[in-house]
């Protein structure tokens, strides 16, 4: 059958006629797209598609004895394995997971992982406005297994093991990982300088990642390994496992002073804020009190710790009291969801700021 599409665009009419089976790329490399022939034992290549595109499959390709389809993308061969359109007749929705293999396996010994969701669609049966057995169109559509995101205000370094290249995350950004098998592959991420540190993890993917888990960074920069423990939020979205990095609160100083933070009942997981440092310190819990209430206290170089205070609560905002050397500091506390939902961003300022909009110098004292 043919599928006649109709579309409007500034007042210009265009009707395309296609065959019934469209291929989406949902890849950020191109994705050749290969039939069998009649003749059974020879693959014949339709076209390149590229990212974010997708082509319209030719008749020829489409009408063949066996309706297998192959994939491959550049270093890798085809797909082991065909996928056949004509299963979509007999079911909604098929997903297969399908391998090629590196063509070079000197520095590469993983194949290329596609999730290939095949969708069955509905039109409308020539000039009515009813659906029927024969007025169905198929797509195909190509995503990788696993996307990985930063979401942390540092950037990354993200590998395969067994793949010798490194791909750098900056904070926001995504990769695809058509590497990653999720049940048998690991990642390696490392934070290449963090508050003067290399910090580094390797972690399985498992074929059902929990919707939040925390993954340990280690770092052996200093005389003692020191432990960072980071969230990873993993939600199956569009056919791909959508991982996240995140870390559940920053900290923002812009009290002028070094402050230190530390989780309650956890004396020696202390971190230091230098005032001369503008960026954000990552804070967060250990595993095991990773998710549930979070309360925490501060204090100014090495003076007293003030009391323990809740950090859970976002758009909340507050003082604490910190005292140093028989002088109190009252410290404003500001609680700020960030755009991604998966972290709090602390801000510290002073409580009291006085702003002079006189024409003329204005000299101030405190007086206890």
């Amino acid at each position: 059958g043919l599928v006649s599409a109709v579309t409007v665009d500034e007042g210009v009419t265009t009707v395309t006629l296609r065959s019934i089976l469209q291929v989406h790329n949902h890849f950020q490399t191109n994705v050749d797209v290969y039939y069998m022939t009649a003749r059974g034992n020879e693959l014949e290549c339709i076209s390149s598609i590229e990212p974010g595109s997708y082509i319209n499959i030719p008749l020829s390709a489409v009408y063949t004895p066996t309706n297998e389809l192959f994939f491959s993308v550049p270093n890798f061969s085809v797909t082991n394995a065909p996928f056949i359109w004509k299963d979509l007749k007999l079911n909604v929705s098929v997903t297969k997971i399908m391998h090629c293999s590196p063509t070079d396996t000197k520095y590469n010994v993983e194949p290329f992982i596609m999730k290939v969701i095949g969708e069955t669609q509905q039109i409308y049966h020539e000039n009515t406005n009813r659906h029927t057995m024969a007025s169905t169109c198929y797509n195909i559509h190509l995503h990788p297994a696993v996307t990985f995101k930063n979401c942390l205000p540092v950037k990354i370094i993200c590998s395969v093991q067994n793949v010798a290249e490194e791909k750098v995350v900056e904070p926001g950004d995504s990769l695809h990982m058509p590497n990653v098998n999720p049940g048998t592959s690991r990642i390696v991420i490392r934070l290449p300088d963090y508050l003067e540190k290399e910090w580094s993890c390797q972690h399985a993917v498992l074929s059902t990642q929990p919707q939040f888990a925390v993954w340990q960074f280690e770092s052996h920069d200093s005389a003692q390994k020191v432990i960072l423990d980071l969230g990873m939020h993993s939600l199956v979205k569009g056919g791909s496992m959508h991982m996240s990095l995140y870390c559940p609160f920053w900290m923002l100083n812009k009290t002028g002073l070094s402050i230190s933070y530390r989780p309650v009942n956890e004396n020696t997981n202390i971190l230091h804020h230098p005032a001369n440092f503008k960026g954000p310190v990552l804070f967060s819990f250990n595993a095991k009190n990773f998710f549930g209430k979070k309360k925490a206290s501060i204090r100014i170089d090495q003076g007293e710790w003030c009391d323990k205070f809740s950090i859970d609560v976002a758009g909340s905002s507050g003082f604490v009291t910190c005292k140093l050397n028989n002088v109190i500091y009252q410290i404003g506390v500001h609680n700020q969801l960030t755009y991604n939902g998966l972290t709090k961003q602390i801000t510290f300022i002073p409580y009291h700021v006085i702003v002079n909009n006189a024409l003329f110098d204005v000299e101030c004292q405190e007086f206890d």
